[in-house]
């Protein structure tokens, strides 16, 4: 319910504060990203790509996570 509200009152409050000729980018940039880091996530969990469940590559998924939660915490 949060990630559902939070997909909400994010790109609203991008469109508040963004300037007039620039809230098209801020609107669809927020969204475009999302989709695109679903997408990546889809693409690094095919087991064509990462093998075998022992194999050592879920780590780099997990890494990835951990690492744009963290850039996404300092902003």
């Amino acid at each position: 319910m949060c990630e559902g509200m939070a997909m909400q009152l994010g790109p609203m409050y991008l469109l508040e504060i963004a300037p007039f000729n620039l809230k098209g980018a801020f609107g669809t940039a927020c969204q475009l990203f999302c989709t695109i880091g679903i997408f990546t996530g889809s693409v690094f969990g095919l087991r064509e790509i990462l093998g075998k469940i022992d194999s050592q590559m879920y780590y780099v998924v997990i890494f990835l996570s951990i690492i744009s939660r963290l850039i996404r915490k300092k902003d």
